[in-house]
């Protein structure tokens, strides 16, 4: 994410990175500005991307997972490092049979096939659709490609409190959006196109799996490289519907390019925005002020509001008046953007901007801005009071206490969180004003936390920098391995026995691995080997670190009080850190409570297993597993 496309509503108003030297993007995402050498680690870590609506929701995905919601910006989390805070995002497609996938496609057997054939294994590009040429229906559609399946699936969102819930179109619970019979038609991104149609960049492969899953033999099978010559991009449209015209935008002057940013269609919207920011024209303040108050659609008066602000051209009155929009949603933007008037004339230890011109008419605006945003602590909306709770910390003003208290009493603990993302500012008054009320009052809760931030305001917890101990198999063990694998070559050729296998896997598997609805999920569930080789498992099982995927490395932790701890991590927030290991409950510590981390790049999954299975063992214990 380039901070010169639609910066602000990807970031917290007016704030500039800080330069730094090195910055850890461990768990998180980043940015960068090219143009001032500016580079900055947000949230929002995913393994395709991530991708914005019009409305400043980020979302994204991985291989096993359809979508996934960022709703607790990193930024504001960062302020409290003592806010235990397990995740920023939450994953959706929830309701039943939702890996269910359904391709149209000829089933082959697959090398990577989590939940067996015919579920979600290669989900990207989760891309919010930004147009209306497909019609209301796809106004909250979210698109998501499949590549091992052929096919590109559609999840339909629902607003649920401060985030969202989602499920399948009411015409596409047995089918997808898009489906070929082509075994090769690998859709790798998605897009929404200037002309408002869905445009789908297929890579066309024989094989889309990463080769250091796939075993040696197998690959000496196999063309890795079918296709590499090949690719398409296709452009998905509804029948008999018109295109929009695509227009050069590089071409327009600053008011035509002002004028075109009244548009259904979020790339062109985008594309007008960047372009005036990097003109920096400020003769189109008008224009824009005409969209942020007439425009017929909100996105249209939410894109001018914040392209306003990164011309440093908003007004206190045109921010006034969007806080009285018709719109919960430019409301809410209306809320973030007001913190640029509250850090102006704050301490310098605040993070307001130096380039943002300081001038006395705005520091006089702070006043009504302040009056206006008191009064949404009661407002309906919960997506306004949690943006609210945000803000409320960037204020200096006393008052901002009071409404934190408030929202500390709030019916969803998203929002009384990010009240608890605001206490640093204002935890003395905080402090004083929850000791008044009654012991059996849920706002007490927080006694302690704000004791400690009132006594000793902290800083940000530092990134956690992590030792790699991971030392290279010598020539001598990777030798032991290779003999050991070959005393199994032939447990593919034993007939299994399924029995007997459940019985070996109760007792060596189920404290790290679910199958069939029994056992502890610390490394991969199980399902996700039906299909595959027997070979392969036999590799996996007795030669697990051959190739060991990133999420189940194994860390250990020493805390400064000397507690240790050791797992895979499950979740990371820039003040927590989540271990999960067998045996015991999941362990969460804060980020400030560490003294050192470190990996030995090992799976969490030991060697040495030869040793639980013979031969005919680990045969039986492969036909559980598989279903054969």
């Amino acid at each position: 994410r380039s901070a010169g496309v639609s910066p602000a509503l990807g970031a917290r108003a007016g704030e500039t990175p800080a330069l730094q030297s090195t910055i850890n993007i461990r768990g998180q995402d980043f940015r960068f500005d090219p143009d001032h050498r500016l580079f900055e680690a947000i949230g929002g870590r995913t393994q395709f991307g991530l991708y914005r609506d019009d409305f400043g929701n980020w979302f994204g995905n991985n291989n096993s997972t359809w979508l996934w919601h960022h709703f607790f910006p990193v930024p504001y989390l960062s302020r409290n490092p003592l806010l235990p805070l397990k995740t920023t995002k939450r994953t959706l497609a929830n309701y039943a049979a939702a890996t269910r996938c359904f391709p149209i496609s000829r089933t082959l057997s697959r090398f990577n096939d989590p939940y067996a054939a015919n579920h979600v294994t290669s989900a990207n590009s989760p891309v919010p659709y930004r147009d209306e040429l497909f019609g209301q229906e796809f106004a909250t559609s979210i698109f998501i490609s499949e590549p091992v399946h052929n096919l590109v699936h559609r999840e339909v969102l629902e607003p649920d409190g401060v985030t969202f819930k989602s499920h399948r179109a009411t015409d596409e619970t047995n089918s997808e959006f898009l489906a070929s019979s082509d075994n090769w038609f690998r859709p790798a991104m998605l897009k929404t196109g200037p002309d408002g149609a869905l445009y789908v960049a297929d890579m066309y492969r024989l094989v889309i799996e990463h080769p250091e899953w796939i075993p040696k033999e197998m690959q000496k099978r196999l063309d890795l490289r079918a296709g590499a010559d090949k690719g398409r991009i296709y452009r998905v449209v509804p029948e008999g519907a018109p295109l929009r015209r695509i227009p050069n935008l590089a071409k327009l002057t600053s008011a035509e390019l002002a004028a075109a940013l009244d548009s259904p269609n979020g790339w062109q919207r985008d594309t007008a925005q960047r372009l005036l920011l990097e003109r920096g024209d400020k003769s189109v303040a008008a224009v824009l002020e005409h969209h942020a108050k007439s425009a017929k659609d909100a996105k249209v008066r939410i894109q001018a509001l914040w392209t306003l602000r990164g011309l440093n051209a908003l007004s206190s009155e045109l921010l006034l008046a969007a806080l009285k929009d018709s719109s919960d949603a430019v409301r809410e933007q209306a809320v973030k953007l007001s913190e640029n008037f509250a850090r102006i004339g704050a301490p310098a230890s605040s993070t307001a901007r130096s380039d943002v011109p300081v001038q006395r008419a705005v520091l006089e605006a702070g006043a009504p801005i302040t009056e206006s945003l008191l009064a949404f602590v009661a407002d309906a909306s919960p997506r306004l009071r949690y943006q609210l709770a945000f803000t409320l910390g960037e204020w200096n003003d006393p008052r901002a206490a009071d409404a934190l208290l408030k929202l500390l009493h709030d019916s969803d603990e998203n929002i009384r969180n990010a009240a608890l993302s605001s206490a640093p500012r204002h935890a003395k008054t905080l402090l004083a004003l929850i000791e008044k009320l009654p012991a059996e009052d849920k706002a007490r809760v927080h006694l302690q936390m704000l004791q400690k931030l009132a006594a000793n305001p902290p800083a940000s917890a530092a990134p956690v920098q992590v030792i790699d101990r991971t030392s290279a198999l010598t020539p001598d063990q990777k030798a032991e391995r290779a003999k050991i694998l070959a005393r199994y070559a032939d447990v593919s050729k034993l007939p299994g026995d399924s029995k007997s296998g459940a019985e070996l896997f109760k007792a060596n598997c189920a404290q790290c691995h679910r199958l069939k609805g029994e056992g502890t999920e610390v490394g991969p569930d199980l399902g996700m080997m039906s299909g595959k080789p027997a070979e392969q498992l036999v590799e996996a099982i007795l030669n697990p670190n051959a190739a060991v995927e990133a999420r189940f490395q194994n860390f250990s932790a020493t805390l400064k009080d000397g507690h240790e701890t050791s797992g895979i991590i499950v979740s990371e927030t820039p003040t927590t850190l989540t271990f999960r290991a067998p045996n015991k409950a999941d362990e969460t510590i804060l980020r400030g409570d560490l003294k050192e981390l470190s990996t030995s790049g090992l799976s969490i999954m030991p060697e040495g297993l030869e040793s639980a299975f013979t031969p005919q063992q680990l045969s039986d214990l492969i036909a559980f597993v598989t279903g054969r």
